[in-house]
């Protein structure tokens, strides 16, 4: 709820974050929706790789990790 309240939600750090809390409350799959919208709004963004790839290991998806991570 703070995270939204931001009223950013176009900006990557922010999405970056909602990404994380979503993942870490054990909702992995919004999480990882997140992590995608916010490399849509910045393709350099780190914090949201490293955290998608966590996302991907999490669901088992070794595939999609190691695209991420490579």
């Amino acid at each position: 709820a703070t995270l939204n309240a931001l009223n950013q939600p176009d900006d990557a750090n922010g999405l970056n974050l909602l990404g994380y809390s979503h993942r870490m409350a054990g909702k992995v799959d919004e999480g990882i929706a997140f992590y995608l919208k916010a490399l849509e709004k910045d393709a350099n963004h780190k914090g949201a790789y490293e955290h998608l790839g966590e996302a991907y290991l999490m669901k088992n998806d070794l595939t999609n990790a190691e695209a991420t991570y490579g």
